[in-house]
């Protein structure tokens, strides 16, 4: 595609608007240029600024996108001897129109024929429409797609809504039933956990009244061990005294014994008390002091 007057912001993008398949009624060359190509425009309507501002573009947009078809057909060139001089002025006015490309996206290809004097301003507003209607494009195929989408999940899955009903119906009566089991879980092991902590304080209670009872034990012991001194300190005193006592009654004994003996020897004017006894008759000495002591008893 070649321009005769291009916009300064035409050249920046000449290559993404140049196609590589010339399409009827947009892609021209001109004659007048130096390099001498001609080409023949077909198919072209001249439209003035205010159809192009006011009609939403509707009839000097050319949508080239997916759904779109592009002509077989190659542009008709003819000879330069074709052309007559009766068709050069309306073919110089229209190809003082330049096509410019008010897109970026290369899947929809919106190009826009305007007229060489059209203000950038102008242009601009064109391009903003434009992105309008872009983007509500986009917006309705995407929401069309959804619904499509849905659609066929919706078909697809419509007969699997009685099998799904009843997994819902099962999954609810599980989750109810798991509820419950849960409850009674909670409650049995809130009991457990009261019948622990009536152990464990009974435990508490055990310690402390062996705790308790071991220092019963002790002090028990201690007083054992007290009494066994006191005990032996009694027995030794018991003893001592026993043989005290047992040496004050053989002193009563012996002094009774003489008393008696010096008063028979008086009453019976004996003078010598002194009895020869042998060494070896103690016995029988004995005996008879015996038998002596028995007789003076008897006379008393």
């Amino acid at each position: 595609m070649v321009l005769a007057h291009p916009k300064p912001f035409v050249i920046p993008i000449f290559p993404w608007l140049a196609s590589s398949t010339p399409v009827s009624g947009n892609h021209f060359v001109l004659k007048e240029l130096p390099f001498n190509e001609v080409a023949q425009l077909a198919n072209v309507e001249v439209v003035d600024v205010e159809s192009i501002l006011f009609h939403g573009l509707g009839e000097t947009i050319t949508i080239l996108g997916y759904d779109s078809t592009l002509s077989a057909q190659p542009p008709s060139v003819a000879p330069a001897d074709v052309l007559n001089t009766s068709n050069m002025n309306e073919l110089f006015s229209i190809l003082e129109r330049i096509l410019v490309d008010v897109t970026t996206d290369h899947s929809q290809n919106f190009m826009a024929c305007v007229p060489h004097g059209i203000t950038d301003a102008t242009i601009e507003k064109i391009m903003v429409g434009v992105y309008n209607l872009i983007r509500q494009h986009a917006h309705l195929f995407e929401g069309l797609w959804m619904v499509e989408k849905i659609r066929a999940y919706t078909t697809q899955n419509m007969d699997d809504h009685q099998e799904l009903q009843a997994h819902l119906e099962a999954t609810k009566a599980a989750k109810a039933a798991a509820r419950k089991m849960a409850k009674e879980w909670t409650s049995v092991l809130r009991k457990a956990k009261l019948e622990n902590e009536a152990l464990q304080a009974k435990i508490r209670r055990l310690k402390s009244d062996n705790i308790a009872l071991r220092t019963s034990k002790a002090k028990t012991k201690e007083a054992s061990a007290r009494l066994k001194l006191e005990l032996d300190q009694t027995r030794v005193g018991f003893a001592k005294e026993k043989n005290e006592l047992e040496v004050a009654y053989q002193q009563q004994v012996d002094d009774m014994f003489f008393y008696d003996y010096h008063c028979c020897t008086k009453r019976h004017d004996i003078t010598d008390d002194i009895l020869n006894i042998p060494s070896n008759d103690e016995d029988e000495a004995m005996l008879g002091l015996g038998a002596g002591q028995n007789d003076v008893s008897t006379m008393k």
